[in-house]
């Protein structure tokens, strides 16, 4: 009987350790995407914006503007090594472009690849200001937070 309360209370220990050490999820990473309101969203794009390609570029060079460590170049590196289906397309009004960057098949966690790759959406505006759309899941919001987070 002894032996079975020290098991007992070597097991309760054992949990009440591992459960300290975890610590708090990440933040956005409880399946929530962080709101763009919580976000600041500064960036425009210094080119031009004339074509459907030039509105892609716009949206990778906002995500290159926030790769700012070795960590977070890293990550922007594997992104975009596996979403190359990039697509963008006009607004009637010619005032706003939405790009969409896609995989072209499901992300792989044993590579590292997140689920939230596979499909990001974001909204490139004529004056330059790039913001990431909340289509898609909001997955562009939470590769900028990833970026940021890596980068500090």
């Amino acid at each position: 009987m002894k032996a079975f309360r020290i098991s007992a209370l070597a097991i309760l220990l054992i949990g009440l350790l591992a459960a300290g050490a975890c610590g708090a999820p990440p933040a956005g990473a409880a399946g929530k995407p962080p709101s763009s309101k919580e976000l600041n969203w500064d960036y425009k794009y210094p080119g031009k914006l004339d074509s459907e390609q030039q509105a892609i570029a716009a949206v990778l060079a906002l995500l290159e503007s926030e790769a700012k460590s070795d960590s977070s170049r890293l990550y922007l590196a594997e992104y975009k090594l596996v979403a190359r289906n990039r697509v963008s397309v006009q607004s009637d009004d010619k005032e706003t472009w939405y790009v969409t960057l896609t995989m072209d098949r499901k992300p792989d966690s044993e590579q590292g690849e997140k689920p939230y790759w596979q499909s990001s959406a974001w909204m490139v505006f004529k004056d330059g200001k790039v913001l990431p759309s909340s289509r898609h899941g909001g997955n562009a919001a939470r590769i900028l937070t990833d970026l940021r987070g890596a980068s500090s």
